[in-house]
């Protein structure tokens, strides 16, 4: 299935020890299909939030470009981060300008 040379394997060993002594794990699996990848892609791209612009960048100047996400496209921020938070916020920030503005002795309803 794998046809790896010891230095490759070597690589990977030394990667793992690099990897446990920050708390990422690291399987035999994904190192290899890292590297499966990066014969067939130039760039490999790891998240859809920001790293989107590092993809289509790279698209743009020529490049073969692979994009992994754990996640739904888009990462934390357009999911469950800024853009939901903002949609919340909004309206919150709409309701207490009409509150304020009573004060004012001007009335609305929402």
């Amino acid at each position: 299935m794998f046809n790896y040379s010891v230095s490759e394997i070597k690589d990977f060993l030394a990667l793992k020890s690099f990897a446990r002594e920050r708390f990422i794990d690291l399987d035999p699996f994904s190192f290899f299909a890292v590297r499966l990848f990066m014969e067939r892609f130039d760039v490999l791209v790891i998240g859809t939030g920001s790293g989107m612009i590092v993809a289509s960048t790279a698209v743009e100047n020529g490049f073969k470009v692979a994009v992994v996400d754990k996640g739904p496209m888009g990462g934390t921020c357009l999911n469950v981060g800024c853009v939901p938070s903002k949609m919340l916020i909004y309206p919150a920030d709409v309701v207490a300008i009409f509150n304020e503005a009573q004060a004012l002795g001007i009335h609305g309803a929402v």
